[in-house]
């Protein structure tokens, strides 16, 4: 059956939530490409910008902003993939690899916040590098989360509609329709066991006569 899984997304299927994480990544990842642009630009182009945001800029480094355009054009293809064949089509191998290249990329944001607290040592000058650093860990994380959730629920679906192509005979009728809906219901809640069970159709034992014939 699987083991029942919290719902990260409480307000909201998880199906939805990870279609909203998908578009909030693309739409973040833009953002993030034209932020890095002008922060390589400025460091080419002194003057363009503030001085104070050019320093921190050139403490950081080039390299690392060159990584971090390559990081948010691969988001947003990503991303696109995540919302069309992850959560609509529900391939798993789509949903696996977002989540693993998420965790590469919450590895490579701290070890950019290291560098760049290394190499300053002023935490003061370094603020905005920190702030939008712990910001992107927890929020990175949360999606991550929010994705695993749902590739958890897919597999049980799967495992359901595998057991109840297994026994056709065993549910039929309307009473199979109502224990599937149940099931899948509280599947899509978070929580298999907490489905609500149909009235399944007693078997009265003909041998005995009811009160009704006892009485005529």
């Amino acid at each position: 059956m699987g083991r029942p899984f919290c719902n990260p997304c409480p307000c909201t299927s998880l199906e939805t939530g990870v279609k909203i994480f998908a578009v909030l990544e693309i739409v973040g990842s833009i953002i993030g490409l034209i932020g890095s642009s002008i922060l390589v630009h400025a460091i080419d182009n002194p003057g363009t910008v503030g001085s104070t945001i050019e320093e921190q800029a050139k403490e950081v480094g080039r390299g690392a902003f060159i990584s971090l355009i390559v990081s948010d054009i691969l988001y947003i293809f990503l991303s696109i993939a995540l919302f069309y064949w992850g959560a609509i089509k529900k391939k798993m191998d789509i949903c696996w690899f977002f989540v693993g290249f998420t965790a590469g990329n919450i590895i490579l944001t701290g070890i950019y916040l290291i560098i760049g607290l290394a190499g300053s040592g002023n935490l003061e000058q370094n603020s905005i590098l920190i702030i939008n650093s712990v910001l992107k860990i927890i929020i990175e994380g949360y999606i991550m989360w929010v994705i695993y959730s749902f590739i958890m629920q897919v597999r049980q679906q799967q495992e359901q509609s595998q057991l109840l192509a297994a026994a056709p005979g065993a549910f039929g009728g309307e009473t199979g329709g109502m224990l599937e809906g149940s099931i899948y219901r509280a599947v899509d809640e978070g929580n298999y066991y907490s489905a609500e069970q149909p009235d399944y159709p007693t078997l009265v034992d003909q041998s005995q006569p009811t009160s009704a014939h006892a009485t005529v």
